[in-house]
Formats: structure tokens, sequence, C-alpha cells
């Protein structure tokens, strides 16, 4: 049984990857290009900026470096901040399916990170009480910071998403701590989904704003790929891989309802859009680019979904990765994300028998 750092190495390609790094690569140029002399903080989800397996194995040709190459290849790229949540450091939540700790696993991100970019990326715990932190909490932020790391301590919002009045306001992100970059392209990563990366570029283009300082945001996305159904086993896929923490695809109701057409998108992007709306419409100037995002799809630069040369391979591989991502929740003890493969597997088949793709091997998976 593979692990979830694990790749699959396929005789055939289902994916255009010199195409994908061609086309990611000249978006994020051209949304960087949008804030002239200011800066643009570059979100990348899921904890895979170095390598993605995930991705690696549901899109047949995809690299696993690929971020990290796009980046590289980007010369602004010169910082990066690697998020982490408080309520993860006090769990001890797991990261994968070796049995590493997180401070572990953590550290050793951070690492190959520092290697892979020859950049040192400064680390942001989110989620931090603002009353006294606990001894696991206080020893955790002494460790990394031993190791030689800043760290960027944000903090815990009442109710955050739903309080915009109190989130927009000193006692909201005005009480964080403000990383000042230098250069105009921020890298916004973390240990794993759920880290806190969205909401520290938003505390950031909050101070940023403060300090008269002209920023946006954009996402650098993979999953859900915004043009494919939300049925689709590559989308399902996602789900599978986030059910331990809840996240599930939705129609993004903001692209919908502004530009009247169906995108993918994902739960917690849709339900904290209106904190960036707010963020926008009280503190940006009006010729900022980030007046011109009105959705979190519009907020996102993902170029996937063009790069696809066989859909049915991918949906094949994608239906595979549902199976073995319930295997690891069977051993872990996950019971809700134990269900949820199983009906997500179960609409993965009905979409490919729809299109008379081949399941017979899928079945008694």
């Amino acid at each position: 049984m593979i692990t979830s750092k694990d790749i699959i190495e396929y005789s055939y390609e289902a994916f255009d990857n010199a195409l994908y790094l061609k086309k990611q690569s000249e978006r994020i140029l051209s949304r960087l290009e949008k804030f002239p002399g200011g800066k643009l903080y570059l979100e990348i989800g899921g904890g895979k900026l170095l390598h993605d397996p995930h991705a690696a194995r549901i899109l047949p040709g995809f690299k696993p470096d690929n971020k990290i190459q796009i980046l590289k290849s980007i010369k602004n790229f010169t910082e990066i901040l690697f998020c982490l949540s408080a309520k993860d450091i006090e769990d001890e939540r797991m990261l994968n399916s070796s049995g590493e700790s997180y401070y572990d696993v953590v550290v050793n991100r951070l690492a190959k990170l520092h290697e892979s970019s020859t950049i040192k990326p400064v680390v942001v715990i989110g989620l931090y009480p603002t009353g006294e932190a606990s001894e696991k909490l206080a020893n955790f932020k002494i460790a990394i910071q031993e190791l030689g790391y800043k760290v960027v301590i944000k903090y815990e919002i009442a109710n955050y998403p739903k309080q915009l009045d109190l989130i927009i306001s000193e006692e909201g992100f005005g009480k964080d701590e403000y990383f000042k970059t230098n250069k105009s392209l921020i890298v916004v990563t973390g240990a794993a989904s759920n880290s806190g990366k969205q909401s520290t570029c938003l505390s950031q283009l909050y101070l940023d704003q403060k300090n008269s300082i002209n920023s946006g945001y954009s996402k650098f996305e993979l999953f859900p790929i915004w043009n494919l159904p939300i049925d689709h086993p590559i989308n399902l896929a996602y789900e599978a891989a986030t059910a331990d923490i809840g996240d599930f695809n939705v129609i993004d109701k903001f692209h919908l309802d502004f530009h009247n057409k169906k995108t993918t998108n994902y739960n917690r992007d849709v339900d904290s859009f209106p904190i960036l709306k707010g963020i926008i419409n009280r503190l940006v100037d009006k010729d900022n680019f980030m007046q011109d995002i009105h959705s979190p799809t519009d907020m996102g630069i993902n170029s996937s979904g063009i790069c696809i040369t066989n859909d049915q391979e991918c949906c094949h591989a994608s239906t595979l990765e549902i199976d073995r991502r319930k295997q690891w929740y069977v051993e872990l003890g996950e019971e809700e994300a134990i269900r949820k493969c199983a009906a997500l597997k179960n609409i993965a088949l009905k979409y490919m028998k729809e299109r008379a793709y081949s399941t017979e091997d899928l079945l008694t998976q």
C-alpha cells in the first residue's frame, strides 16, 4: 500500500506538463503586473509547494515539483511565508500517513523549502490565543525560533470569518504582528490545508493598506479545477483528500451571480470571500486591481484544466485515489471521512458511466 507521500510511475500521460508550466507562469506574471510598485501575496494551498504527490497520482504526466519550478523561474520570488495553525500544534495533527509528528513534519518541510528555494521561510502561526498561550504552544514557538526561523503571530479572532467589522479593525487584523516584506511577490504556503494561509494574506493586505502599500492577493490554484464539473472525479478526489477537515466542493455563487458562469470552488474560499470584499471595498484604492475581483474564482490562478489531454484516464486515476484515501482513513480511524469517501466513489462511478468510460476494474476496489 502506497503512502500519501508516494507517486505512481504511469506508463502513459494524460496531462500536458510542458503546457502547464508555460501557462501557469504566464498567468502569475500577468497578475503580478496588476500591482505596479506594490506587492502580490500568492497563496499556494495544501502544503504541496515542493512536492505534490496527490496531483501526480490523479493527473498522469503531472510532475510533483511543478510548483516550485514555476516559482523559481519568476525572478521576484524571494520571500516565503510558511503558515501553521495553533490548533494543529495543540492537537498534534497528523500531516501524512507515515506516523511522523506534526513538529517533525513541519521542521522537515521548512528545511527542504529553504534548501530548494535558497530562501529561508518566515513562519506564521495563526489562530494564536490573545491570552496566555499553553505551554505546548509556547514551547513549539521557541523551538522553531531556536532553529533560526523568524516567527510572526496572527491572533485568533472571535467568530471568524463572520464578524466583518471586528475583523477589519484594530482589534481584529490590526492586532496581528506585521511582517514587512521587501519584494513584490510573496509566496504564502503552509504545512497543510486549513493552516491559515488565506487569513495570513488578508491580514497582510490589511496592514499593508494601513502603511499605504498597494498590494493584492491571489491564489496559485490546482484543485478543485474551476472549469470542471463539481462531480468530476478529479474534483471528487480533492474532496476525498480533505475529508478529514470537512472541506467540500461548491458552486462559486459569487462568480455565478456576477459573471453568469458556473464554476467549481470549495467551501472555505466561498465562505470567507466576503472578508476579502470587505477589505477591498473599505481599504484599497479604486484603481487597485483587487476592485476587479468579484469571486473566489477570479482570485485564483489555475491553468490545470486546459492541460488535460485524456479525461478518461484522469477520471480513472482519480477514482483510484478516492479508494486510497478511504483506506488511509480506515487506518487512522476517521469514520466520517471513510463514509465520505464511499459516497464520493459512487458519484465518480456514476460520472464515468454517464460518459461510457470504462469502470470495470474500479468496481472491485
